[in-house]
């Protein structure tokens, strides 16, 4: 049987879908015959989240010339790959900012539309809103390798899929809605990425002022923690009694994987893609240390919460033999709105410690933060830039708060009239602000987004011309451009204290 995949990303830049990769693997067993429209390297006016980085001086400057991003129309593009490759099935995997654009690219097929499956989180906890849509036919719920199998072995037969687990399937004018199943126990017997599948400049990913081949790897699933903002509060609502929702792969397993893209892709960076990557038991670290030591021995990246950055286990990793960066949550400064209203119970001291183990053991480190939280103030706005001043982390990533559908802070967004109910999303999570507040409204959150990084890079002597900076007038604008680019000239072009991957 003839399966397309769609991939509707709204970014510029490459990152290859690990759902879509997996389940081209499970399928391929399957002796199906798996294509993929991916949308990534075409031009959008959402274009490249890591370079809106760079212009804000996060991130080093990287050429992105090999990207070679085409001009086309892609509703066109999308059409003719649909009409050539004459897929039985089109399978479409989307998060909630890209279910607008995978709509618009379903509706430019119009009645010629092959059957039609949309998975993905968006599609998981939003699946009233997505088979609501006429150009749905079908909707997986959760995790979906194994209940693709069961569903294209139907479909390919021509039998019913419409009493099958996992799905919501239109028949007869109405949706019929089966129960959700049972979590898979365990990682290891999850299929490697069909990297083939995808277009070669995925692995090319900007890190420290260069585009390297980059592998994003899950270790494990599910998350033991539940902020406000997140995603995961409400997956395990809806995972609530179907088996363990933290699962990790097995060192054996993961080592082995990541050895296999290492030596066929030449792999030069791994990102572990985990929510909090040190949530790891003692065995667990000895091991991957060891085995991640002796058979990889590459860079990565890792993220975690300042709760797990521990004296012992920070002993345990600095023993791997490749260098790291640890990238650590402080999302607010404020403790109050962080504790209230983001459900993160971490102390200012907490956060504030793990940053000082990580730099005492000379590990480099990364502070995540955001702005433009529902009930947020200026006033704490500053606090987190304060906070993330006072911890001296050589990186920074400042991002806006964005209301995901199915996220508890969206429901407070809502409620409080912060946001219209039908808002979908956003192009840009790194620059735009959908909700507007009384105390804090969307401009001044856009203007201090513009200006955080000023703000953390420069004495407070100067603060007084970056809130003049923050307006849009012509005087306004000329500080700015200044500000910036002294603090480009620093970041870009100096010897920072930051140890370095590459170089």
């Amino acid at each position: 049987m003839k399966i397309t995949f769609l991939y509707p990303n709204l970014s510029s830049e490459g990152c290859i879908n690990a759902g879509i990769a997996i389940l081209s693997s499970v399928l391929k067993r399957e002796g199906h015959e798996i294509s993929l429209f991916d949308t990534t390297f075409f031009e959008k006016k959402s274009g490249y989240m890591n370079l809106d980085r760079e212009k804000f001086s996060e991130f080093k400057r990287a050429d992105r010339s090999a990207f070679n991003v085409q001009q086309a129309d892609i509703r066109s593009e999308f059409k003719k790959h649909v009409q050539s490759n004459k897929p039985d099935l089109l399978c479409v995997s989307c998060i909630s900012g890209q279910f607008n654009f995978a709509v618009e690219l379903l509706e430019s097929l119009g009645e010629h539309r092959p059957y039609t499956l949309i998975g993905g989180k968006y599609p998981t906890v939003c699946p009233e809103k997505a088979m609501s849509n006429s150009y749905i036919d079908a909707l997986c719920l959760g995790e979906g390798e194994g209940p693709i199998v069961n569903f294209t072995r139907c479909f390919e037969k021509g039998e019913s899929v419409s009493s099958l687990e996992n799905f919501w399937v239109k028949e007869n004018g109405t949706v019929v809605k089966n129960p959700i199943g049972m979590l898979k126990d365990e990682m290891d017997s999850i299929p490697y990425y069909d990297i083939g599948l995808f277009d070669e400049r995925h692995l090319l990913q900007p890190f420290d002022g260069k585009l390297r081949r980059t592998i994003d790897i899950e270790v494990s699933r599910g998350c033991p923690y539940g902020c406000a903002y997140c995603i995961n509060p409400v997956m395990k609502k809806i995972f609530k009694g179907k088996g363990k929702f933290y699962r990790k792969k097995g060192v054996d397993a993961l080592i082995n994987e990541l050895e296999y893209y290492k030596n066929k892709f030449n792999i030069e960076l791994v990102k572990i893609n985990d929510d909090c990557f040190l949530a790891m038991d003692e065995e667990y670290m000895s091991r991957f240390v060891s085995e991640y030591s002796a058979r990889i021995a590459l860079p990565f990246i890792a993220c975690t919460r300042p709760e797990t950055v521990r004296n012992d286990r920070i002993n345990a990793l600095k023993k791997i033999k490749a260098p790291f960066q640890i990238s650590v949550g402080i999302e607010s400064g404020d403790e109050d709105l962080r504790k209230k209203v983001l459900n993160r119970k971490m102390s200012q001291e907490r956060i504030v410690e793990a940053f000082r183990i990580l730099k005492n053991n000379n590990i480099r480190t990364c502070a995540f933060v955001m702005m433009g939280f529902p009930y947020e103030t200026r006033g704490q706005v500053f606090e987190t830039i304060r906070l993330t001043r006072s911890v001296n982390s050589d990186i920074v990533v400042a991002s806006v708060f964005y209301p995901f559908e199915g996220v508890p802070l969206r429901d407070t967004c809502v409620k409080e009239g912060y946001l219209e109910e039908n808002i979908v999303g956003a192009s840009n999570l790194v620059k735009e602000c959908i909700i507007n507040m009384p105390q804090l409204t969307k401009i001044e959150i856009d203007s201090l987004r513009k200006t955080f990084m000023l703000y953390v890079r420069t004495p407070e002597i100067i603060w007084p011309l970056i809130h003049i900076a923050e307006k849009e007038t012509t005087l306004s604008r000329f500080i700015y451009f200044l500000l910036h680019k002294y603090c480009d000239f620093i970041f870009n072009r100096t010897k920072r204290l930051i140890p370095l991957f590459f170089d």
